[in-house]
């Protein structure tokens, strides 16, 4: 699995997105899998996922470096993550 946006430079007031891709060659392709989306500084990122899951959208609030993590659990309980790193700051 992979997210359509690893990394990005943001200014304050910015908007951006990213993407989960489960390829068929991942043990959660196929499977009745959930998805969870969370960010480690909601202070830098105001975080919100789809309605299906499958994406989030994020806004940056404050200069700063935050972490988007969407997190993929099977129903055996196994889980992965993936990661997109941010840097909020005036010009990057």
């Amino acid at each position: 699995m992979s997210l359509s946006l690893h990394a990005a430079t943001m200014e304050v007031g910015d908007r951006q997105s990213t993407e989960l891709y489960v390829f068929s060659t991942s043990r959660f392709y196929g499977q009745d899998h959930t998805v969870s989306w969370s960010c480690d500084r909601p202070d830098l990122l105001s975080l919100t996922p789809s309605a299906d899951g499958q994406s989030a959208s994020f806004t940056a609030l404050a200069n700063g470096h935050a972490t988007v993590t969407c997190t993929v659990t099977a129903p055996d309980g196994s889980t992965a993550r993936a990661y997109c790193f941010l840097h909020i700051g005036v010009n990057g």
